[in-house]
């Protein structure tokens, strides 16, 4: 009669410790996802105000263009 109810404790926590390491992996997987849609927001804010500035800042030089946005829009290759 021990045995049996050792065995159900034992399994009791053995299955609430492969729960919390489940919701753990699910809650890190999450913000790994938050993280990275939030970055790419930011990524879009910042090519839209470099963007912006350089339709600001434009000569009447259309050769000028093209330093002037290498110049503003970070490199993401």
């Amino acid at each position: 009669m021990n045995d049996a109810r050792l065995y159900s404790v034992e399994t009791r926590l053995t299955e609430e410790e492969e729960m919390r390491i489940r919701e753990y992996e699910y809650l890190r997987d999450l913000l790994k996802k938050l993280l990275y849609s939030l970055e790419q927001v930011n990524m879009h804010q910042i090519d839209s105000k470099g963007l912006a500035t350089t339709a600001l800042n434009l000569s009447s030089d259309p050769s000028s263009l093209d330093t002037k946005l290498s110049e503003k829009l970070p490199n993401l290759l």
